[in-house]
């Protein structure tokens, strides 16, 4: 027998149920084709645009868990009250949210499956075709009382979302979002002493190592990355021990410059390790700490994101292979 506490967790309430529309509607839309600027399936609502077909949309998609992120990157300083756990976010995609106090239009409702139909891309991920995220909408055809609605139980200021940040896990816990924490530079060429001096100015309380120091087993394991080049493509591989491989804690972004965004969790490093029936105390602590990361790095050249093909193996090894796109 359900208790009322498990239907509340199970039926969301009319700030959630407004939460989910908002976001949805105003930070995705139909990827049209030769649309230079993407607008939002609300805001083509409110422009009186006329409905499009299947033959006006691109051939793109969109990973399910990519929506999920958002979701709770957008919702990260919102009262945890307010936000959805997964399970009741999956329902609201294949409009199943369930109870009376639902009455805004479900995902279906705004991107019709017709349309944009939900499906496993290589039996691996879910995706929903022709849909496209936007990280800065425009908000001057929206309810002034709604907008500051969605302010208030979001806790945001504007609209505005950074995109990488909208890609990747965000920690509940932190102050600052825009903190990263500490962080290392990799120069690809030997710099000048003026450049090294300019760097380390820069930085506070920076340590720059040059010469053997430089050329120890300083620095992390986590990160390192080659890349390899043919005629039609780029290869990469980085070096990601310890990094949880799950793809809802795991991502690995491709832009069509070229920029590759990975993003995960570190299971190493911590205090105390459990096995079978023992714990031990940890003496010393070389490996990654436990926690969020993020590791970019740029391709030589643009690339097509949607011929892109990654394996995560067991050995910590994730080998990425994209086709290269059209110079602009």
């Amino acid at each position: 027998m359900v208790s009322e506490a498990d239907l509340k967790n199970v039926i969301p309430n009319d700030d959630q149920c407004f939460l989910m529309y908002f976001i949805v509607g105003t930070y995705f839309g139909p990827d049209i084709r030769g649309e230079t600027t993407k607008k939002s399936i609300l805001q083509r609502v409110a422009e009186g645009l006329p409905p499009y077909t299947s033959n006006q949309l691109a051939h793109s998609f969109i990973k399910v868990v990519e929506l999920e992120r958002v979701y709770y990157n957008i919702l990260r300083n919102s009262d945890r009250s307010l936000i959805l756990k997964v399970t009741s976010l999956r329902r609201f995609f294949q409009g199943q949210a369930q109870g009376g106090n639902c009455n805004y239009p479900q995902f279906p409702d705004l991107f019709p499956p017709e349309l944009h139909p939900h499906s496993w891309f290589k039996n691996r991920f879910k995706i929903i075709h022709s849909l496209v995220f936007i990280n800065n909408p425009e908000g001057s055809h929206l309810n002034s009382n709604d907008v500051e609605r969605f302010k208030r139980l979001s806790g945001v200021n504007d609209l505005h979302v950074e995109r990488d940040a909208a890609s990747c896990m965000t920690n509940e816990d932190e102050g600052d979002p825009y903190k990263v924490g500490p962080a290392m530079l990799f120069l690809p060429s030997r710099p000048s002493q003026k450049e090294l001096s300019d760097i380390v100015a820069a930085t506070k309380n920076g340590v720059a190592l040059t010469g053997s120091a430089a050329m120890g087993q300083v620095g992390p394991i986590i990160g390192l990355i080659d890349i390899g080049e043919c005629e039609d493509a780029y290869l990469f591989r980085g070096s990601l021990p310890g990094v949880k491989r799950d793809e809802k804690e795991f991502n690995c972004e491709v832009g069509t410059d070229g920029k590759v965004l990975m993003c995960g969790v570190t299971t190493t490093g911590e205090k105390s390790v459990s096995r079978y029936s023992q714990v031990f105390e940890m003496q010393t602590h070389n490996l990654c700490p436990p926690g969020q990361f993020s590791i970019s790095f740029q391709l030589p050249g643009p690339v097509d994101p949607h011929q892109f093909s990654g394996n995560f193996g067991t050995d910590g090894i994730l080998e990425g292979i994209v086709m290269k796109g059209e110079c602009t």
